[in-house]
């Protein structure tokens, strides 16, 4: 899971961020408890529900509703744990601006 994590994958340009978000999804599908018990996973994948880019927002958002067991179409994102937060913190200054912002709005 470390690739998909870092910069390589959840915290890099669009593409990484797409593919990763795309194989959480799938490996959610098999097993459904990944985003519940890594606190890591799940702040990942949130901050990418707040991309300022369709295509990353929609692919991250896909991923959280299906660990969550929400519709496609519901409008509101599940909660997230409680903390899901603590992992946002040193991304407040990442050195995307895009992630810092995702992150503040992960908040």
């Amino acid at each position: 899971l470390a690739p998909l994590l870092s910069e390589a994958g959840a915290l890099g340009n669009k593409n990484c961020r797409i593919a990763a978000m795309t194989t959480f999804a799938m490996i959610i599908e098999t097993h459904p408890k990944l985003i519940k018990t890594n606190p890591v996973v799940e702040n990942r994948i949130l901050i990418n529900c707040f991309a300022k880019d369709e295509s990353i927002k929609s692919e991250a958002c896909r991923a959280w509703k299906l660990a969550f067991g929400a519709q496609d179409t519901d409008v509101e994102l599940p909660a997230p744990s409680k903390i899901y937060a603590i992992a946002l913190v040193p991304l407040l200054s990442h050195s995307n601006a895009d992630i810092a912002n995702a992150a503040a709005a992960a908040f």
